[in-house]
């Protein structure tokens, strides 16, 4: 059955017509692209950008600056963020017509939004060595980019860096050189239009960085158990684990702490061949395990701290679900004691109390606490929201989703939410008209969502409290 579907499957494409459209679109000159299934990329890429993504934007450069600043509190010297193109914002022309770009685009309006941040923008980059050289960046049968693509991308950043990090040093021309062109079997797009894993569909870039001397050793992180090069190098196999890669030869030594998706495997040889030490975990995963990314960071005491995420996780539900987790100022730390429970428990979800200890315990997926005072707290411009809650399971950070509301209003919106990582016992967060943000004129009730992913199934929730700024007595001291 298998073989007659690999058949009509080939003689469809040769048409320009896709057995799983959802998944795969044909383009011109056997150019294949990602479809809807995944992030929306198709419908995405067509819209026309507009003052809602410029808005994003703004959210997406605020939110990373609180975890630039948590980052440098914790001894990182730089925390940057590439965005890898999608395959049509640097082929548009092999897109069939009904799949034209929008233009401006939903990513131009981003970045309009971001201004001048930690973010990097690689479509240029990449569309500047289209021009120069008529060597394939992505390949036509597999989502990503290829380690050409890959290399002007790197090239773009060291470039950028250079500036900021003086000290470090970074691939030579020679490196960067394309040496030779080989075969290679097709990507996941050609898997999902079932043609065949064994047809030699695309081109593989070799690049100079490959003779550059090494000594490569790769371990599943904290396990000190050897990990297979060729799977955590498959673009098409996802980490389960973070890994650990030392090279005794790079160029630095330094720790690096690489959250990435896919698109970090074709840059991988270059980033090796830079940094001495290199722990690689999938953004998606920060949150996991108790607070996976917190606990490697206090572990692992990177001194750069780096992100690759393609262009559709980036625009579309994914990326921002992890860079809006971001942890706040460390204003906890100047707050003597708990906030008074002002407010008290009136409903939750997902949730079992125990009448014993007082205590929480995580039943759901999707759990959430409702707290409420009284009478109505009227609140100014400005407003403080402190939470103290103590992880019981070992966890060191949870991300919570807070929503609030009048008595008149029938239910949360995200308008009057804030999202933000836990980490540790208190959070005390100044909500002070951040981007997509609106402060309610009056509060009745609190609704905490907590995104924990198997984090903190079990806590304490010690005090909350919500005021406007102007009534927060000053304050001073060490947290106890």
């Amino acid at each position: 059955m298998d073989l007659v579907l690999r058949g009509v499957s080939a003689g469809l494409y040769r048409l320009g017509i896709s057995i799983d459209s959802q998944n795969a679109v044909i383009g011109r000159s056997n150019w294949t692209f990602l479809g809807d299934r995944f992030e929306r990329s198709v419908s995405t890429n067509r819209r026309t950008g507009n003052a809602n993504d410029v808005k994003q934007g703004e959210a997406f450069a605020a939110e990373a600056a609180r975890w630039d600043a948590f980052f440098r509190r914790n001894g990182v010297k730089t925390f940057q963020i590439m965005v890898a193109p999608n395959k049509e914002s640097i082929y548009p022309e092999n897109l069939p017509d009904w799949a034209a770009p929008g233009v401006p685009g939903v990513t131009d309006a981003l970045f309009r939004g971001i201004g001048d941040s930690v973010f990097h923008d690689f479509r240029q980059p990449l569309l500047a060595a289209k021009q120069r050289d008529p060597t394939h960046l992505f390949y036509q049968h597999d989502t990503h980019w290829n380690t050409w693509g890959a290399s002007q991308a790197f090239r773009a950043f060291a470039d950028r860096m250079r500036f900021e990090l003086p000290e470090v040093r970074w691939p030579q021309d020679e490196h960067y050189r394309l040496l030779r062109v080989e075969r290679r079997t097709g990507g996941d797009l050609a898997d999902f239009l079932r043609l065949g894993s064994g047809s030699s569909l695309d081109e593989e870039p070799i690049l100079g960085v490959t003779g550059l001397p090494r000594e490569l050793v790769q371990t599943a992180y904290g396990l000190n158990r050897p990990v297979d090069a060729e799977r955590v190098a498959d673009s098409r196999v996802a980490l389960a684990h973070p890994v650990e890669t030392r090279n005794a030869l790079a160029l630095n030594k330094a720790r690096v702490l690489w959250l990435s998706d896919s698109f970090g495997g074709s840059m991988a040889d270059l980033m090796h061949a830079s940094f001495s030490d290199v722990v690689r975990m999938h953004w998606r995963d920060a949150f996991r395990d108790g607070g996976s990314l917190v606990r490697l960071l206090d572990e692992w005491q990177p001194e750069y701290v780096f992100v690759t995420t393609v262009e559709r996780a980036f625009r579309g539900a994914t990326f921002p679900s992890f860079l809006g987790y971001a942890p706040v100022a460390e204003l906890a730390s100047v707050i003597e004691r708990d906030p008074p429970n002002a407010f008290v428990v009136s409903g939750m979800s997902g949730l079992e109390r125990d009448p014993h200890d007082d205590s929480f315990r995580v039943t759901s997926r999707s759990s959430s606490l409702i707290l409420s005072v009284p009478t109505e707290v009227q609140m100014g411009a400005l407003a403080r929201f402190t939470l103290a809650l103590t992880c019981l399971d070992g966890s060191v950070s949870l991300p919570v989703q807070t929503f609030w509301k009048s008595a008149d209003e029938a239910r949360f919106h995200k308008d009057h939410s804030a999202r933000f990582l836990h980490v540790g016992r208190r959070t005390v967060l100044d909500l002070d008209g951040a981007p997509g943000l609106q402060l309610p004129a009056r509060v009745k009730d609190i609704r905490l969502d907590l995104r924990g992913q198997g984090s903190c199934e079990r806590f304490r929730l010690d005090g909350l409290d919500y005021r406007p700024l102007s009534a927060v007595p000053a304050t001073v001291g060490a947290q106890h």
